[in-house]
């Protein structure tokens, strides 16, 4: 009589353990792999979030995009907003969307609150490109990112007045999608990390340590110190 060949427990066992310590091993590097596709396909975004700003800025005369805030009412947007700045230059954004679809420029891959929260826009617009050095260096708190338009309307921007164009933030994204942390405040927090494109076109990851303090007392391109002429990194 043929004896049937069968595994043991024990082979069994030796067996699961050998599958569970391979995944345990290639699962981070699967996940690293996956963000890091993400991070960047979101420079990727910022980059044609550059190409339309310089496209807005050869349609208007060297004079970046600009309104007078809020852009819309019920709901209320401001330019600085992704779906404020996507407004202002719906038409330049469309002629970069990229594969996706309209509004996939602005959407970065690793946002969960975009879609729910913002509008499917994860990326900011910095206020320094649409007040003068003067306004910005005068608001001193947050809180004028939402009331600038009663105290300092907006004062278009030429290009001229960029001193330092590989060190000032134009645009980049407003929650640490790269780097989750708890009570992540956008641009309003002193911790996490983000991808920023820069007035000089060139993109980022930086940590809020590595960026210098703006008036408001965080590392905020809103409201860098002098403005569309200063510098949020050394």
């Amino acid at each position: 009589m043929r004896t049937k060949k069968a595994f043991s427990l024990i082979e069994l066992l030796m067996v699961v353990g050998i599958i569970s310590l391979l995944a345990s091993i290639l699962l981070p590097s699967l996940s690293q792999a996956k963000e890091m596709s993400r991070k960047i396909l979101c420079q990727v975004n910022l980059g044609n979030i550059y190409k339309a700003i310089e496209m807005y800025r050869s349609n208007y005369n060297d004079i970046y995009p600009a309104r007078q805030d809020p852009v819309s009412t019920s709901p209320f947007y401001w330019t600085w907003m992704g779906r404020g700045m996507r407004d202002v230059m719906a038409d330049e954004l469309a002629m970069h969307a990229g594969i996706s679809g309209a509004h996939s420029v602005m959407l970065c891959p690793a946002d969960p609150a975009a879609k729910t929260t913002y509008d499917a826009t994860s990326y900011a617009y910095s206020m320094s490109f649409y007040h003068s050095l003067k306004q910005i260096n005068d608001m001193v708190d947050k809180v004028y990112s939402y009331t600038c338009q009663s105290e300092y309307p907006t004062i278009v921007q030429n290009g001229n007045a960029l001193t330092y164009t590989s060190k000032k933030i134009l645009s980049g994204e407003w929650n640490g999608n790269h780097d989750d942390f708890a009570s992540d405040n956008g641009w309003w927090s002193d911790y996490g990390a983000r991808n920023f494109v820069f007035a000089d076109g060139s993109v980022r990851f930086l940590r809020a340590g590595e960026m210098h303090t703006a008036n408001d007392g965080y590392p905020d391109p809103n409201l860098t110190t002098d403005g569309i002429s200063g510098q949020d990194v050394d």
